[in-house]
């Protein structure tokens, strides 16, 4: 695929000219000022090249650079200038970021050569981002399925939360929302410890004597001395160490990401343990609308657009040869002396078909489970 560069220059004869010269190389987008650069970013895919003049009327190309690394952080940024300033370099460096730093006139095969290594920058970051990802999901799936098999209790709750966050953290387009719902989820790894009955009598409001208490209490720095030992999941720990006492503070309306992502964390959970007790979604949406000090109000509209356990599926039983991936298990699946294979609210995926039919096979399960499908 053509790397794509945004252009950002007063001098519209220079940019068409990159254009002409570059064409079979690169794909170019022009904006002629600061303001028009950032509104081509926020409105496109991510450029892999950002290239901007120093000089231009209004906003500055260091400014610029140093506001567009926050909407387009994996973007490679150039300056170009027609100061050769060692003050302008150093401020370009330091607030924008940038990949290199090139004068005015430069030659088109100079523009060319550094236009080709920052590409490949570009593959670099957007590869070692990937396999990061890619990465840290399938250690947060391998916790999950730990928890789903030494904990059904906590591990529902975790899928529904999970679920809940991830609806909310997409409505309100919160970058990186992978971590929220990796949160929402991962925060229950804590409750691995703690005995099946004192877990219901916490989801359910019955009274909990004081060691009780005292368990539910310290389950997040459980969780937290957990995670701490996965490299790189760093923002999804921080989530969960601030979401028990996140309020609706000033920060968290300026949207700053740890704490913003931690109360729709806290919203998701609350609003879970609520359902759970009974209440309606209606009436549970009321009691945090009338808390606006503790809940966002975006967050509480968010949360609105979530789908519950009764919302829109329907429970049907299913042959175990005819699972389709995507189905989610309704009752907690176990073999005839009474082991736990799959536990509710799992969502069946490839390992799950084939842990089912082995032991089908063995006589070990029924030849149906139910489970909720559209």
């Amino acid at each position: 695929m053509t790397p794509r560069v945004l252009w950002v220059d007063d001098e519209s004869s220079l940019i068409e000219s990159m254009k002409r010269q570059l064409r079979n190389d690169f794909a170019i987008t022009a904006a002629y000022s600061g303001d028009e650069g950032l509104k081509v970013v926020a409105a496109n895919p991510p450029f892999a090249i950002i290239v901007s003049d120093q000089r231009m009327p209004g906003m500055d190309g260091i400014e610029f650079l140093s506001l567009v690394k926050d909407i387009s952080p994996d973007s490679v940024r150039i300056m170009l200038t027609g100061f050769a300033e060692q003050e302008t370099a150093i401020n370009a460096v330091n607030q924008g970021q940038i990949f290199r730093f090139l004068t005015k006139p430069c030659p088109p095969h100079v523009v060319l050569r550094m236009l080709r290594d920052a590409a490949r920058q570009y593959e670099l970051i957007t590869a070692e981002k990937e396999i990061l990802e890619k990465t840290l999901t399938g250690s947060i799936e391998v916790l999950v399925d730990i928890l789903a098999l030494s904990n059904p209790v906590a591990f529902r709750h975790a899928s529904r939360v999970g679920e809940y966050a991830a609806t909310v953290a997409f409505a309100m387009s919160i970058k990186d929302a992978w971590q929220v719902k990796s949160a929402a989820m991962l925060l229950h790894l804590g409750y691995i410890t703690l005995p099946a009955q004192v877990l219901e009598s916490f989801y359910e409001g019955r009274h909990l004597s004081d060691s009780e208490e005292a368990m539910i209490q310290g389950q997040t720095e459980n969780t937290v001395e957990l995670l701490e030992k996965i490299p790189r999941l760093e923002p999804v720990v921080r989530i969960i160490r601030d979401y028990h006492t996140s309020r609706n503070t000033s920060i968290v309306k300026a949207k700053d990401l740890t704490a913003l992502s931690a109360n729709i964390v806290r919203a998701c959970v609350d609003f879970d343990r609520i359902i759970t007790r009974g209440m309606s979604r209606i009436e549970t949406l009321r009691v945090f609308q009338s808390h606006p000090d503790e809940y966002n109000e975006e967050v509480v509209k968010a949360l609105s657009m979530v789908k519950t356990e009764s919302d829109a599926k329907s429970r049907v039983m299913v042959l175990v040869d005819s699972l389709a991936n995507g189905m989610i298990v309704d009752e907690d699946v176990k073999t005839h002396d009474g082991m736990l294979i799959v536990p509710k609210g799992y969502v069946i995926n490839d390992m799950v078909r084939r842990r089912l039919k082995n032991f089908l096979l063995h006589d070990d399960i029924e030849g149906s489970i139910a489970v909720k499908c559209e």
